[in-house]
Order: C-alpha cells, then sequence, then structure tokens
C-alpha cells in the first residue's frame, strides 16, 4: 500500500467513522483511489466529510 493510503485504513478500522449516508460513496472513492482509478485526495476529502 502507498504511504500516502494509510491514513484511509486506520480511518476505516475505526467503526465510529462508518456511519452517514456518505459512508458507502467515500469507500468506493477508497477503494477506486488504492486501484488507481480515482485521486488519494479525492478519496480524503469524501472521508472527511462523513
Amino acid at each position: 500500500m502507498p504511504r500516502s493510503m494509510h491514513w484511509h485504513s486506520r480511518w476505516l478500522r475505526n467503526p465510529s467513522n462508518q456511519k452517514g449516508p456518505k459512508w458507502k460513496k467515500a469507500v468506493q472513492l477508497c477503494t477506486e483511489a488504492l486501484a488507481g482509478r480515482a485521486s488519494p485526495e479525492e478519496a480524503h476529502m469524501a472521508l472527511r466529510g462523513c
């Protein structure tokens, strides 16, 4: 995993963050960022919005 994506794995392990209507979209963006289809910055902003 690229070092820049470490924040997302730590964030995902915190169950209290897994609530809210934006959760699914944020997870999708994280998955796409890890696969190289979306920018890590975009995924990070989605997670911060949850």
